[in-house]
């Protein structure tokens, strides 16, 4: 029992210190670590994206950027307004969450609207936990695509063609 509480006691003061931060210079982001970068959300919250691999908080939204955080993958509860009746409504309540934009008209696939104007499938109202992406999906079911532009922060669905 003494001997845990020393080394909890030596790893606290190590922490406390600084001096694990310290051990090495700050790297900067590159592509392999990437994929350790993570983004905590959430609503009223002050929120802060680190970069694990090195241990040093990215400032700037310019840095957040560059970690290129996929926020479709970002996970929302499937509860939708009462006014929300139809699969556009529903994908435009979700995609405001994280500033995505629903294209239905062109430039968008011709077949967008259509998916679009769809009735909520009984499938998507269960309420669950799910990331966005998969929201889509399956509110225009399996059988479809939806088509993210990172880029320019665009959302449209198409139908899969047949060949």
């Amino acid at each position: 029992m003494m001997t845990t509480l020393i080394k909890i006691s030596a790893i606290a003061m190590v922490l406390l210190s600084g001096a694990a931060y310290s051990a090495e210079a700050p790297r900067p982001i590159t592509k392999s670590v990437e994929t350790t970068t993570r983004t905590t959300l959430g609503s009223g919250y002050n929120t802060r994206a680190y970069n694990y691999g090195a241990m040093q908080p990215l400032n700037s939204a310019n840095d957040i950027r560059q970690s290129q955080i996929d926020l479709t993958t970002v996970s929302v509860r499937t509860v939708w307004p009462e006014d929300a009746k139809t699969v556009k409504q529903a994908s435009q309540y979700i995609l405001d969450t994280i500033g995505y934009r629903l294209v239905t008209e062109y430039p968008a696939p011709s077949d967008a609207n259509k998916l679009a104007d769809q009735k909520i499938p009984p499938i998507a109202k269960v309420h669950r936990t799910m990331p966005i992406i998969d929201v889509l999906q399956m509110l225009i079911g399996f059988d479809n695509y939806v088509v993210v532009d990172h880029a320019h922060k665009l959302v449209s669905f198409t139908k899969r063609s047949i060949r």
